[in-house]
């Protein structure tokens, strides 16, 4: 069971990084002056590819064992915050 979730962890960190990638590709790709059909089936994949990143994150990340009303952030306790 945890090697499973270990690796559904790896999988979503590269899905990210992956889709990540594309994008900052897809959004140099006017400055070189690429085809805009090109640019276009381009701009189709990547709504693809938010959506399936969103939807392996949502299905298979990692929920915070914190909460809310206990820890504003991950890094900062509640009561802590920077004036």
């Amino acid at each position: 069971m945890l090697g499973r979730c270990l690796l559904d962890m790896k999988e979503i960190r590269n899905v990210v990084i992956g889709t990540t990638l594309f994008l900052v590709i897809y959004s140099l790709l006017p400055a070189f002056d690429v085809k805009f059909s090109l640019i276009f089936f381009l701009f189709a994949v990547g709504n693809i590819l938010v959506i399936n990143m969103v939807y392996r994150v949502l299905k298979f990340g990692k929920a915070s064992s914190k909460r809310f009303t206990e820890q504003w952030y991950e890094d900062q306790k509640k009561g802590t915050e920077y004036n």
